[in-house]
Formats: C-alpha cells, sequence, structure tokens
C-alpha cells in the first residue's frame, strides 16, 4: 500500500523534489525509509531505501521524526 500526503500549502512545498531518511513502520517492524517531498504531488513515505510500498497488514507510518528540508 502506498502512504502520501497531497495538496500542501505553498508555504511549505518546495522548488525542487527532495528525499529524506526517516523511521518507519511496517507491518509492525521498525525501519529505515523514505520520504519524497515532491514539488507537484505533495508528500510520499516510502517502506524501504529502494521505494518500496508498504505490505497490506500490521501497522505502518512513519515514527517520531523530525524531517527538514530548503524551499528553494
Amino acid at each position: 500500500t502506498l502512504c502520501f500526503l497531497s495538496n500542501l500549502p505553498d508555504e511549505i512545498t518546495p522548488l525542487r523534489d527532495h528525499y529524506c531518511l526517516v523511521r518507519v513502520v511496517d507491518n509492525g517492524v521498525t525501519q529505515i525509509g523514505l520520504l519524497h517531498v515532491s514539488v507537484d504531488t505533495g508528500i510520499k513515505l516510502y517502506a524501504d531505501l529502494d521505494g518500496g510500498a508498504f505490505t497490506a497488514a500490521g501497522t505502518k507510518g512513519i515514527k517520531d521524526s523530525v524531517v527538514c528540508y530548503p524551499l528553494d
């Protein structure tokens, strides 16, 4: 399954795409995943460093994290 936030306000939409490493939970297992902040599609969360989707079962999401990216 996919995880994303769309329709970001202009104030937090960057001028170019950025990828950040974040701690994610996939099927109850904590691991390192990717957070993609896009200029046109919002924020996408991936279950692993290869941009994989989350499993359909179990708990999924982002662990407590601080994500910083430039707006320019």
